[in-house]
């Protein structure tokens, strides 16, 4: 809907290259907007995501016409979602908490889930450098024959740490393996226990 990156734009952009959009960078207008790509690309509840994707015209208390250009639309397992991204002090504003209210009341007769998602939550440790080291790992896709080898050793030990991925348990590329399947939602970590050699892999909602 609005063009982030320009010639004549004076504030500072971001780029983010996303795996799960079909555009070779998602484009910020903050650190904080980049830190919601790197969530949405780790959340397997998410399909697909775009930024600033429409403008919304609505009506304040005082019958003013206001209008808002949300962050991301999120193309979700459970349906389609609008997010705001803003800093907690920005989203506490008195004008900006009841737009959310507002907007959180009306959008959903349109289809839409609205979310304000504060930089404090997604940057939150040690989440954010677990997610950031799953990101890293995660790009290259899974065979069939490698997947396999996964399921078995879960179901004949329950877990697979990561310290045997690191020493070539699964092959060569056995941490891609585990952080790619991750983000499919095939296994899951702890994400609020800092990463190490001893991090735990467990099955996850989808069943490899």
């Amino acid at each position: 809907m609005r063009n982030i990156i320009s010639r004549s734009r004076m504030r500072p952009t971001w780029k983010y290259p996303s795996f799960k959009n079909a555009v070779l960078n998602n484009h910020g207008e903050s650190p904080n907007e980049t830190s919601g790509f790197r969530w949405l690309d780790f959340n397997p509840e998410v399909l697909t995501y775009r930024e600033q994707p429409c403008e919304i015209v609505y009506l304040d208390d005082d019958g003013v016409e206001c209008r808002h250009f949300p962050d991301i639309e999120v193309l979700a397992h459970t349906g389609p979602q609008l997010w705001e991204v803003k800093a907690e002090r920005f989203a506490n504003a008195d004008v900006i908490r009841r737009r959310t209210e507002i907007l959180s009341a009306e959008l959903p007769s349109w289809g839409f889930v609205y979310r304000v998602m504060t930089a404090e939550e997604l940057n939150l440790q040690p989440r954010k450098d677990n997610i950031l080291k799953i990101l890293d790992f995660a790009r290259r896709p899974v065979a069939d024959s490698e997947r396999s080898m996964i399921t078995d050793e879960l179901r004949r030990k329950g877990q697979i740490v990561w310290r045997d991925a690191v020493e070539g348990k699964y092959g060569g590329y056995g941490r891609e393996i585990l952080c790619r399947l991750v983000i499919e939602g095939h296994l899951e970590i702890d994400l609020q226990v800092r990463f190490s050699d001893d991090t735990k892999f467990i099955l996850g909602t989808v069943r490899c």
